[in-house]
Formats: structure tokens, C-alpha cells, sequence
């Protein structure tokens, strides 16, 4: 998988729609991220707008009054906010929404994110690849992949994540996590270029969130926005997901095998327990 012709997706040519699209423009359920916001906005990502529409603006039902005019901005939200409950999230419905539709084929893998897995594994030393040319034909096949231009302005930008500002809860403003930057940095560390490499495949990588949330957990970049929001008993502040737990049908179902399991896990059948490759010395605590 070298060029954007390898692509391993889900044709809808025959019939099948892409449940993204109906989640997002039918029932309005997805939307930009606040920590995605941070970077794409902050890199003046050139992708940003293939992958949802800038916001509408104004106010919904319920609504707090807004801090600023946020109309044809891109706007995220912060983590946490649950859609069921009007008169805490109704006033987020005006804020950017992806763009994909039932029609859009379904991504199972990329060639770009093949040529970022052959960065790291160069990094890692697994191979005698140049870790700079393999970080670089990732972020070409993705601005390819979206039909974006200026990639080259973009791989020579010095430009860093900015700081998240809430439409209308000045609680929720949170201070950019990193400095990272597109432009590699031949000078850097191992551990800051592995941050580049991951920060780029995880935007490069959208809509893949399970392949993003395994590269966060696998490495802890790229270095996300805390949770303003917090609703969970297991996950302690400022920390995140590590897991999912078994589901209650498990249990009804197959006990003695799940309970047997479960008696593996340090942490037990809980969300914030790291599972067996999860195991990065640095992230221990996460």
C-alpha cells in the first residue's frame, strides 16, 4: 500500500452506506472535537474543511448566551457532553459537523497511514527507511487523499496547536496540551519525533477513531484535551478510556468465562484498566 490507488475501503457503489453520514447529517450527531480543533485550527489545516462544514452560528433552544460570534468558524466541542440532554448541549448543534454523507466510502486502511507506521517502525529501528521521508509521504497521501492543496507550505510550518476557547462556557477553556508542529525537526528526540509521526497519523487517520484511540493508548499522542465534563466513577480527572468493558450480555450469557477473565485485569472490568499491549511505562498512570 503505497498510493492512494491501495486504499482498502467499503465501496457504496454496491449498495452499502456509510453510518457515518447517517449519524452525522441525519440525526446530528457528529461534530468536530475540541482537541481536533486545536490542532487543524492552529496548523491552518487545509484539511479542515473536508472533514466538516465551518459553523453555522447563532443560538438554539436553551441556548447560554455566546461569548463571541463563532459564525464560519471551525468550532469543536469539548469531550463529555451527552446529546440526550437538551439544555446542556442543544447550543453545540450550530458548531462544525462532518462532512461525510452515506455515500462516502468506508476506510478500513490508507496508504497513508501505512507510511506512517513505516515511520515509526524506521524510528523504532525496526527497518533502514528514512523516518523523515516516510513521515513526509503520510501527510502527501492524506492532503491527496481529501483533494487539499498547500501541503508543502504545510510541512514547512512552524505553526502550533492553539488554545481551545468555548462559544459559551468560559470553564471550559483549556490551553493547547503541546508545541508540536508539522515541520520535522531532524535535532529532536526520539520520543518528540514519535509525537510528530503520531500527532499527523491521527489527523490524517479521520474517521478511523478506533485506530486513533488504539495509537493514543498504544503512546499517549497525540496529547489531547482533558475531559471538562466529567461524568464517569472510574476515570479519574484530566485522565482518559483505556478500555471498554465487558457488556452486561456477557455476563447473562457466558459468566464463567468472562468472570475468569476479568480476574486477569489489575484494575478488573473497568474503563480506565490498560489491557495487555497497553503497557507503555509512561502512560502507567494514565
Amino acid at each position: 500500500m503505497e498510493t492512494n490507488n491501495d486504499i482498502v475501503e467499503v465501496s457504496t457503489k454496491t449498495g452499502y452506506k456509510n453510518p457515518l453520514g447517517t449519524i452525522g447529517l441525519s440525526w446530528w450527531e457528529v461534530y468536530m472535537n475540541a482537541s481536533l480543533e486545536s490542532f487543524m485550527v492552529g496548523y491552518g489545516d487545509p484539511r479542515t474543511d473536508r472533514y466538516f462544514t465551518p459553523s453555522v452560528g447563532g443560538l438554539a433552544d436553551n441556548s447560554p448566551a455566546q461569548r463571541f460570534d463563532y459564525a464560519g468558524m471551525q468550532k469543536g466541542i469539548p469531550q463529555g457532553f451527552n446529546f440526550n440532554t437538551p439544555k446542556e448541549v442543544n447550543h453545540y448543534k450550530f458548531h462544525s459537523r462532518c462532512t461525510i454523507t452515506a455515500d462516502f466510502p468506508a476506510p478500513l486502511m490508507t496508504s497513508a497511514e501505512v507510511w506512517f507506521l513505516r515511520a515509526e517502525a524506521a524510528l523504532r529501528g525496526y527497518s533502514t527507511e528514512n523516518v523523515k521521508d516516510c513521515y513526509e509521504r503520510g501527510v502527501r497521501l492524506s492532503f491527496e487523499q481529501w483533494g487539499a492543496s498547500g501541503v508543502d507550505a504545510y510541512l514547512a510550518s512552524d505553526a502550533k496547536p492553539t488554545d481551545y476557547k468555548d462559544v459559551f462556557f468560559e470553564k471550559n477553556d483549556m490551553k493547547a496540551m503541546t508545541a508540536i508542529t508539522p515541520k520535522w525537526n531532524e535535532g529532536a528526540s526520539n520520543e518528540e519525533k514519535l509525537e510528530r509521526i503520531i500527532t499527523q497519523k491521527w489527523i490524517a487517520n479521520f474517521p478511523l477513531s478506533l485506530e486513533g484511540w488504539a495509537d493514543f493508548r498504544r503512546t499517549g499522542y497525540p496529547r489531547l484535551l482533558s475531559t471538562p465534563n466529567n461524568k464517569s466513577n472510574e476515570i479519574a480527572e484530566g485522565k482518559f478510556a483505556r478500555r471498554l468493558k465487558y457488556p452486561q450480555q456477557e455476563y447473562n450469557t457466558n459468566k464463567v468465562n468472562v468472570e475468569q477473565i476479568v480476574s486477569t485485569l489489575p484494575g478488573g472490568d473497568k474503563m480506565s484498566t490498560h489491557i495487555w499491549w497497553d503497557c507503555n511505562p509512561r502512560l502507567s498512570n494514565e
